[in-house]
């Protein structure tokens, strides 16, 4: 904020922004194929890269079962 202005910044992402905005379209994993990705966006983003899964890594605290996640609707 010292070097852009904020409304620059919103408009105008730095590039590890724009990709932690965009880190449900890049996700690998459980949640790659997780029916309900569009409820959660992919869980908790900092769960991820603290399990050594990177940003696009699947959320470890995620309680859905592989079964859960794989049932069709």
């Amino acid at each position: 904020m010292r070097e852009r202005p904020l409304s620059r910044i919103r408009t105008d992402p730095p590039a590890e922004l724009a990709r932690l905005r965009r880190r449900s379209d890049n996700l690998t994993g459980r949640c790659a194929g997780c029916r309900f990705l569009g409820l959660c966006g992919g869980g908790l983003a900092s769960r991820a890269p603290a399990s050594g899964a990177g940003l696009e890594g699947s959320d470890p605290g995620c309680h859905l079962s592989d079964v859960e996640i794989a049932a069709v609707a």
